[in-house]
């Protein structure tokens, strides 16, 4: 999840399934879960700078 953190703040380019992919994940909604679940925020709030 830091490498995902990572490649969100210095990726913008990047889609949210890249960066799910680029980490492991196969199934985009899976990345989402497990982002949310340790940060709190979901990646695409977090790439926003939502509640931080």
């Amino acid at each position: 999840m830091q490498r995902a953190r990572h490649l969100l703040k210095t990726k913008p380019g990047l889609t949210i399934e890249d960066v799910a992919e680029r980490c492991g994940f196969e199934h985009t909604p899976n990345f989402y879960s497990a982002f949310k679940k340790i940060y709190c925020i979901t990646p695409m709030d977090y790439r926003r700078g939502v509640g931080m």
